[in-house]
């Protein structure tokens, strides 16, 4: 701990996920989703895919406030939303803008 950052390095080439989990929450990042699911974000999208053979009901933490549609259908999923909750078949991909 550096006061300003914090460090870590590692000669392991993958970490276990809940060790990356507890590294990340140490160093103050933001956690999207509690689920081991497969996720991407950027500031203005998001991307969820269930890798499970069953269904997920993920509960979604945004950074910011946020108006979330389907990228796809133009459908809203939530409007001023810090948090929403998307259910997701098995395999399924959905994305998302956030504005």
């Amino acid at each position: 701990d550096f006061g300003a950052y914090k460090s870590f390095y590692s000669t392991v080439p993958v970490l276990p996920l809940p060790m990356l989990k507890n590294l990340l929450r140490y160093a103050g990042c933001h956690a999207w989703v509690n689920e081991d699911i497969y996720m991407d974000a950027t500031r203005n999208f998001l991307m969820l895919t269930n890798t499970f053979d069953a269904p997920r009901n993920i509960q979604v933490s945004l950074p910011r406030k946020c108006d979330v549609s389907d990228l796809l259908t133009g459908k809203a999923v939530a409007s001023g939303a810090r948090q929403f909750n998307m259910p997701l078949a098995p395999g399924e991909a959905r994305i998302f803008r956030l504005k």
